[in-house]
């Protein structure tokens, strides 16, 4: 279809925010949502010089190590997702995008998967006939797998839809949000390091013993449970990863020190976000994680390692339309 067949608007700009994947208990299933940190994404339309071809152009990758990402759409998550959504609508245009990182690459903090759902949110909204979130989450899968190499959406799913999110199934997709107690909130630090996220899924091994599937399984009803109730207890004495934490807590600088001192009344546990290197905590509320943050944040100073912290209510909105 044509510009003027499909498309109601030349140009718009949306926000997508940070994430925390896994959530401890549920690797590659579950997903929260961060406040006040993200990346925006602008895209703008013309007529397609090509009978054939979409060409989409990244104009410009600026903010947070910005200069460090491809140019080229197809090597870029919000190109690539823009690419896989003109194609799998058969829309006809050529896309010029700008890009404003504000979340470190390599955080574990989703950056990625922000990047791709900026974009898809940005382009449907030009759309006359806009798309179901469940048809822009797949089009950003294809964009976030650039970074990943994989096609797992505890990312991509709450940047999306916000608030805390389960992935029930990527194939056919099945997401649900999942309740959330008022005023849980998270303290979230990032050491001066980066990590892949393809690295970090290299050092997982292939098997999974019978055991540990068990707890794992039983801890992570017991969250969502928990959760639902608004059952604190029930939280905090299920909050463990004996599964993924132990192979991957070596990339993190101090990450047991870390991790021990953001102990304390109100902190429900702390762990490895995403791939890391980032840890949070998860708290019954603000004033509680910003104090477990800068405890957090101590341990690193102590050490001579530069960090940076995020603290705040975990919010029920995700990726949205920015007035232009």
């Amino acid at each position: 279809m044509t510009l003027s067949d499909a498309f109601k608007g030349a140009a718009a700009s949306a926000f997508a925010p940070a994430t925390i994947g896994n959530m401890v208990v549920g690797f590659d299933v579950l997903g929260g949502t961060l406040a006040h940190v993200g990346d925006v994404v602008k895209v703008a339309l013309s007529p397609a010089q090509s009978e054939t071809v979409n060409q989409v152009i990244i104009k410009s990758i600026e903010g947070t190590d910005g200069a460090k990402l491809p140019l080229e759409a197809a090597n870029n998550t919000a190109g690539k997702a823009i690419l896989s959504f003109l194609e799998g609508e058969s829309l006809h245009a050529d896309v010029t995008v700008e890009i404003q990182k504000g979340i470190p690459l390599g955080s574990g903090l989703g950056g990625a998967a922000a990047s791709a759902v900026a974009a898809v949110v940005a382009l449907n909204e030009l759309l006359k006939d806009p798309l179901p979130e469940d048809t822009l989450l797949l089009y950003a899968l294809d964009g976030e797998a650039v970074a990943s190499g994989a096609r797992h959406a505890d990312n991509v799913a709450p940047a999306l839809y916000g608030g805390l999110v389960g992935v029930f199934s990527v194939d056919p997709i099945s997401i649900g949000r999942i309740p959330l107690p008022p005023g849980l909130s998270v303290a979230v630090i990032k050491p001066d390091v980066g990590i892949k996220t393809e690295e970090a899924r290299a050092l997982l091994a292939e098997s999974v013993p019978t055991n540990l599937v068990i707890k794992q399984q039983a801890r992570l009803a017991a969250f969502i449970l928990g959760c639902a109730e608004g059952d604190y207890d029930l939280i905090a004495e299920h909050f463990i990863d004996e599964w993924i934490e132990p192979q991957r807590k070596s990339l993190i600088p101090h990450f047991d020190e870390v991790q021990a001192s953001a102990s304390g009344p109100g902190v429900l546990g702390a762990s490895i976000s995403g791939a890391g290197p980032a840890i949070f905590a998860l708290c019954e509320n603000e004033q509680t994680a910003a104090r477990a943050g800068k405890r957090m944040q101590e341990v690193y100073e102590a050490h001579g390692v530069a960090s940076q912290v995020w603290v705040c209510e975990i919010p029920h909105q995700g990726a949205h339309i920015l007035d232009s």
